[in-house]
């Protein structure tokens, strides 16, 4: 159904800010609220829990995470910026790989970005990572914007 981007990301936003009220960091959103995707809602808010809990756990105190969304002809490119610690080179080629994780044990079962690359993939998007070790990575995910936009009443 369509479905505002912004909406999705404040919803993930909300919650992620929940999980991590007490780790001193700050979350900036750059996204017009009229870019509209045709997603399953819920699966969607999904992918950027997962996207804004892997930067917030890679993240120190102070540090600000950055959602970044431009439109570029039929898609919404939306960039997830973390200043972490960034993911060691040998590691990042397994970055979907189910199981695959670079936590501690207990801190991650190394499923969500391989969900996150299926739901992306379910929506005709694409999901790519830039990451430099100590340096903080960038989440790039794809989708196409919908065509349906008038049948979303305005806020």
């Amino acid at each position: 159904q369509p479905v505002r981007l912004m909406d999705i990301l404040q919803d993930a936003l909300d919650l992620v800010r929940l999980v991590h009220k007490h780790d001193q960091l700050e979350y900036r959103v750059d996204c017009d609220p009229q870019i509209v995707l045709q997603a399953d809602y819920q699966r969607l808010a999904q992918v950027f829990v997962n996207l804004l809990n892997n930067a917030s756990d890679a993240s120190s105190p102070g540090d600000c995470i950055t959602i970044d969304v431009r439109e570029d002809a039929s898609q919404a490119i939306v960039e997830v910026i973390d200043q972490g610690s960034g993911i060691p080179v040998h590691f990042q080629q397994r970055l979907f790989e189910p199981f695959a994780t670079t936590k501690s044990t207990g801190k991650g079962t190394g499923l969500g970005l391989a969900l996150s690359r299926n739901i992306v993939l379910d929506h005709d998007g694409e999901i790519e990572i830039i990451s430099s070790p100590d340096k903080g990575t960038i989440v790039i995910v794809r989708l196409p914007i919908s065509t349906h936009a008038a049948t979303i009443p305005p806020e």
